[in-house]
């Protein structure tokens, strides 16, 4: 029988984890687990440590583990969720510089500790490969696990405040059973909602933009104050649009959105009372206030938005899987990254890097200026880190190495807003300007770049290099 109900006490760790690596002992196999996920920076092991005394195993995942002689079993996979029920029995077993200040106080009170787990048995290793791959190795063309897109998160728990991303999804999902059958718009719908969330949830929170479409909002229901049939017809030009890569400056500011839909519907526009409407509501007149982060970004009204660089710095960038555009006759201008960007400051191959990425078309060479841009971007962090003689260690994250060269740049300037973006998503799953986004430029066979997004990244990030350029050659002024 493959399935069993197993005694905690009888699972060993896999000291051949490979999060780790081989190792020769359970001591070993444990501390390097605290080692790697029980920093003070990232907590990851004893937050889920005391989500488990909390709430217990989910009871959604079983262990996968291998039978070994004399009635033992080692834990193929599972080995986070088993040292994290070590450390709930024995606290000790962290170091003083790892733990949180109350951790043993909390684990001491009564709480969930099971004593017995369900699993997976196998008989030799090879027998669990399968399904360790499908689990860890990420998507794997479909039949890995999937993560939920921003789309997918609003629909599962919709958040109280109204976002840029939430109300575009409001909107896509109102229009999708009402253009059934109409191929290309919903092809159009399917681009906008992996690509373009930000731009239509920009003008959809815009009141004047409602005023001109014929809608409201009322909660998260989309209500036509035109006909139905019409304001099907005016959301899907507005979405087939967007679908043909439309630059997201030229819809930035308030104004610019108004003109925007003016031109795009021509006379094909819903203006009932629009005066008398307009009159009687405040300055700031977009619903609500725009919020950069999904759950914990700052919050700000659209006039201070107004002012914000482009569509990368909300929190719920949209899904990095991207397909190429519709096709259109309009394209916009080939955009090049860190145009007006002075990198004068930085190594001289550093600075070949950013030429050459200014060289490049972005519809001809996304592929090349995706790996260009993230080495660029990595290279001189690093530089700034070890021009102020803090050189990281080889195997320190991306995000890291980002989040300390800001934290260096913002010291020697208090109240600097300029990276605040960055910031805020450096270490969301899906934004564009995330570690885990230019990582993945690199190995992921299936993030695919798109030059909207590669430009978006660089607008997020010039402020960044600027400010690392003029400091390194400060330094190097200074010797």
């Amino acid at each position: 029988m493959k399935f069993r109900n197993i005694a905690v006490a009888d699972l060993d760790l896999d000291i051949r984890n490979p999060r780790h690596g081989p190792l020769t002992s359970q001591e070993a196999a444990i501390k390097a687990l605290v080692d790697e996920q029980a920093r003070k920076q990232d907590n990851l092991l004893t937050n889920l440590a005391l989500d488990i005394h909390e709430r217990g195993l989910s009871p959604t995942l079983r262990f996968t583990v291998l039978k070994e002689p004399a009635g033992r079993f080692t834990v193929l996979d599972g080995n986070r969720r088993l040292a994290a029920l070590r450390l709930l029995e024995r606290p000790d077993l962290l170091p003083p510089e790892a733990e949180p200040p109350d951790f043993a106080e909390r684990v001491a009170q009564a709480g969930q500790r099971p004593h017995s787990v369900d699993c997976y048995v196998v008989q030799r290793r090879e027998e669990a490969d399968v399904w360790l791959e499908r689990t860890h190795q990420g998507q794997l063309d479909g039949i890995g696990t999937l993560a939920w897109t921003p789309a997918a998160q609003h629909r599962w728990r919709p958040l109280g405040r109204p976002t840029q991303t939430s109300r575009a999804i409001d909107i896509l999902d109102w229009l999708r059973p009402r253009v059934a059958g109409a191929d290309a718009v919903e092809r159009h719908i399917g681009y906008v909602e992996r690509n373009a969330t930000t731009n239509l949830g920009r003008l959809a929170q815009t009141k004047v933009v409602q005023r001109l479409v014929g809608f409201h909002f009322d909660g998260h229901e989309v209500v036509a104050d035109a006909s139905e049939s019409d304001l099907a017809r005016r959301l899907s030009v507005l979405v087939s649009d967007l679908a043909s890569g439309r630059a997201v400056t030229e819809i930035h500011k308030k104004e610019q959105r108004e003109s925007y839909v003016r031109g795009l519907l021509g006379s094909d526009l819903h203006e009932q009372q629009t005066d008398d409407r307009a009159a009687s509501e405040p300055a700031h007149e977009d619903e609500g206030q725009l919020q950069m982060s999904e759950q914990t970004g700052p919050v700000e009204t659209e006039s201070a938005a107004d002012d914000q660089a482009t569509e990368g710095s909300a929190a719920a960038a949209n899904n990095t899987q991207s397909p190429e555009p519709p096709a259109s006759s309009d394209r916009p201008q080939t955009p090049r990254l860190f145009r007006e960007v002075n990198v004068d400051g930085l190594h001289h191959r550093t600075q070949s890097i950013f030429r050459e990425l200014r060289s490049l078309d972005l519809f001809r060479f996304p592929n090349a200026a995706a790996v260009l841009l993230r080495s660029a971007i990595e290279l001189s962090v690093d530089e700034h880190l070890e021009a102020l003689g803090r050189r990281p260690a080889p195997d320190t994250e991306l995000a890291k190495r980002i989040r300390a060269s800001i934290n260096e740049l913002a010291a020697t300037s208090p109240g600097d807003k300029r990276f605040e973006a960055i910031q805020t998503d450096l270490g969301k799953q899906y934004s564009l300007v995330s570690a885990r986004n230019l990582n993945q430029y690199v190995h992921n066979l299936h993030n695919a770049p798109i030059p909207k997004d590669l430009e978006t990244i660089s607008v997020n990030y010039a402020p960044l290099i600027e400010g690392i350029s003029a400091a390194v050659a400060s330094r190097r002024t200074a010797r």
